[in-house]
């Protein structure tokens, strides 16, 4: 049994509709870049509010609210970043949506959530990766909206502005 967004409200599924949205998941991880396939397709599920704020974790933290059921979400991963002398309160994060107490959620679908940290990639190759992973489960849920693309360019901006000897071109 799981609790799903469905028809603007949250409903429990279980069988079937639980494997469906593993499909669906899978289905994202091994699509090309920028390509949303037919299989990962599911209900919209629309913003919270304050979906898509960045700052750092320490900025965004403070202003959440528990209850809110978003959470900061480290663009790279914070266990990568802190390997560049970075700490966890001082990496640049998006608020995303994660469920308290619950499942599911656009965070804990995240190709990070839970995961190690890819060490052989440059700290440019992993942000990239990461703006292209939120924007597919954004898209995915068909709330890729110009808040969370406005968003997401922030979380760009924000690293090479914080950390240009690790973010600008050439860096590395």
């Amino acid at each position: 049994v799981q609790k799903v967004w469905q028809g603007g409200k949250w409903v429990m599924q279980k069988g079937a509709k639980v494997a469906e949205k593993r499909a669906a998941e899978m289905a994202m991880r091994k699509a090309p870049k920028g390509v949303v396939p037919e299989a990962a397709k599911v209900d919209p599920r629309p913003l919270l509010a304050g979906e898509g704020d960045v700052g750092t974790f320490k900025q965004l933290d403070k202003i959440g609210k528990k209850g809110d059921n978003l959470t900061p979400d480290h663009m790279p991963q914070s266990a990568y970043m802190k390997r560049h002398g970075v700490s966890h309160q001082d990496g640049v994060t998006m608020m995303m949506e994660h469920p308290v107490p619950g499942s599911g959620g656009r965070h804990r679908m995240t190709r990070t959530y839970g995961k190690q940290p890819d060490l052989s990639a440059t700290p440019r190759q992993e942000l990239a990766r990461d703006i292209s992973d939120r924007r597919k489960i954004y898209k995915q849920q068909d709330a890729y909206t110009p808040e969370i693309h406005k968003g997401l360019q922030e979380v760009i901006l924000k690293n090479k502005e914080m950390r240009p000897d690790l973010f600008q071109k050439g860096a590395n």
